[in-house]
């Protein structure tokens, strides 16, 4: 596959994707991206394919992708991650970046790159991390040298607390050790 037949491919697909060049100084530059990637950032390319800045790309993000492609070229394996774009009106977008390279007849090293919007599905991370998070706040909390517990009224003593709680089964849970000496 020629140069040419890959910015067919990319243009003709139906999610967001690009070509990255490896310029002399090992570096990557965007040399293509199709309708969907450009939509994706809600932002337009100049004729040359590259974004204009109307997302904030982090240095930190900037580098991570460098060395994902550096890496992917240097391997000459795919490789995929999830980076974090911040946009001009503060928004937050989260991606999978998916890279594969590829060397065109002239001899230049592309990457091959798809990227998709994985911002709900880290959304929902965070949420059910936060859920957790309330649901561990739930523990009780001991005295690390006398083990009694603190509750809303201050530290009680174990045996007390015990005594305070409402309890669903009458017989409660017994170890197997308990439970085969009682049926002896």
């Amino acid at each position: 596959m020629n140069r040419q037949d890959l910015e067919d491919t990319i243009e003709a697909l139906t999610v967001p994707a690009a070509i990255l060049e490896a310029m002399p100084d090992g570096n990557f530059r965007l040399a293509e991206l199709n309708e969907p990637c450009r939509t994706l950032f809600a932002t337009d390319a100049d004729p040359r394919g590259r974004l204009t800045r109307e997302f904030v790309f982090s240095a930190t993000a900037g580098e991570r992708i460098q060395a994902l492609a550096e890496h992917c070229m240097n391997e000459g394996t795919p490789i995929s991650s999830e980076e974090t774009f911040i946009l001009r009106d503060q928004s937050v977008l989260h991606v999978r970046i998916s890279l594969s390279p590829f060397v065109d007849e002239g001899g230049s090293s592309l990457l091959f790159g798809t990227i998709d919007n994985v911002t709900e599905l880290v959304n929902l991370r965070m949420e059910r991390a936060k859920e957790l998070a309330m649901a561990a706040s739930g523990f009780v909390e001991m005295c690390a040298w006398c083990n009694s517990v603190l509750t809303d009224e201050g530290f009680q003593p174990p045996d007390e607390f015990v005594k305070g709680l409402s309890v669903e089964s009458s017989e409660g849970v017994r170890c197997p050790d308990c439970q085969n000496s009682r049926q002896e």
